[in-house]
């Protein structure tokens, strides 16, 4: 299902992800609860005021979750806390 581009960022940088200004893309970089800058980092297009169903997949693959979670991320259901533990478990950060 569709969402709302405005309401995914909303909930991204909500939970420490922060606007790095691109050209082509607005990308969104992860930033620890530590301060410290992740590799962790996902996009979208300039374009469109709703994202589909294929680029919250893609998204959520960038972000590291499944993307269910990612929906629950977004969603403001999953906590920063919860989601930067799920990177430690996996040693991305």
């Amino acid at each position: 299902m569709p969402r709302n581009k405005s309401d995914v960022i909303a909930g991204l940088t909500k939970k420490g992800f922060e606007n790095s200004k691109n050209s082509h893309h607005q990308y969104y970089t992860y930033r620890a609860l530590e301060g410290k800058l992740s590799d962790v980092y996902t996009y979208t297009s300039h374009s469109g005021k709703e994202l589909s169903d294929s680029l919250l997949s893609k998204m959520s693959r960038q972000c590291k979750l499944r993307r269910e979670e990612f929906l629950k991320f977004v969603d403001c259901t999953m906590t920063q806390q919860t989601y930067e533990q799920n990177l430690k478990d996996q040693e991305i950060i």
